[in-house]
């Protein structure tokens, strides 16, 4: 092969390559409401329709139209805006003719958003178009007042599966007079559940304290009344042990049987049935209860 030959063919390798897209650059939005409670971090959704060039700004669309963008716009974040897209739409990888939007649902993505522009082999939102057109659609005005409901339903999010009593509380009196998607009553049932259950739970700790209070003191009552020539039953440490009930190996305590021979104050002399030494002291706490 001749020098030209070998250049033409390392000139067609190198243009057959594809260049690796850059990630989208990072959205300040999204930056900014990272530094807010997740409370606070609620968007509100509007559509963006493009007619015969003209821009308009409405609170339901389409976004399967090709001619239709969604957006979110964040209150709590000066109101600026972001691409909403279906899960996905973001990172979506764009192929020759993904430009093109589908009917399909979910198939809107910055590949065929009108708000991206090409950069550097790269879909890249054009914010500042984006916020012309939000400027030129008074898409700010037309939602501001439904600031409240979005909050009322971001708080409600955010106590939707919790079970705790002073938050669900919080949101009842928040919102007990302002409540159009009737979550209040729901709510209402839900904490009287989890009192109910609060309470079980409080009777059954009350009553498992007086078990073991009440099997504490058989225990020392027993232990009291212990007289040489009683048969005593102590048990050691759970061990593995083969079960041939289960055929299997289990956690078990093995118990020591013996005969009280001497008593001294809160020492037992024990001569014993099944254990090693045969006779010692041990204190008669560790002695089981019948």
């Amino acid at each position: 092969m001749n020098k030209m030959a070998v250049t033409l063919a390392i000139s067609v390798t190198l243009t057959g390559c594809a260049t690796k897209p850059k990630p989208h650059p990072p959205s300040p939005v999204k930056h900014q409401l990272q530094s807010l409670p997740i409370e606070q971090r609620y968007g509100i959704p509007i559509y963006l329709k493009n007619t015969n060039g003209t821009w308009t700004a409405s609170e339901v669309g389409d976004i399967n139209n090709p001619n239709t963008e969604r957006v979110k716009l964040f209150p709590k974040a000066d109101w600026k805006a972001d691409p909403d897209f279906p899960r996905g739409g973001w990172d979506t990888t764009c192929k020759p003719g993904s430009e093109v939007r589908s009917s399909k649902s979910g198939d809107y993505n910055r590949c065929n958003s009108r708000l991206f522009v090409n950069e550097d082999g790269n879909r890249i939102l054009d914010r500042s178009l984006l916020e012309r057109i939000l400027a030129q659609t008074g898409a700010v005005e037309l939602v501001r007042g439904t600031e409240p409901l979005w909050q009322y339903r971001a708080n409600f999010e955010g106590i939707r599966n919790t079970t705790n009593e002073v938050a669900i509380k919080a949101f009842i009196d928040t919102y007990s007079n302002y409540d159009p998607d009737h979550v209040i009553k729901p709510l209402q049932a839900r904490l009287t559940d989890i009192e109910r259950q609060a309470m079980q739970r409080r009777n059954y700790a009350a009553q498992e304290q007086e078990r073991i209070a009440s099997r504490q003191t058989r225990r020392e009552e027993y232990v009291r009344s212990l007289k040489i020539g009683d048969t005593v039953v102590v048990k050691s440490e759970p061990v593995v042990k083969y079960s041939e009930e289960v055929r299997t190996y289990v956690m078990r305590s093995l118990e020591y049987r013996g005969l009280v021979i001497d008593i001294k104050g809160p020492l037992l002399y024990v001569q014993w049935q099944n254990r090693e030494p045969r006779m010692e002291w041990i204190p008669a706490s560790s002695v089981s209860a019948p």
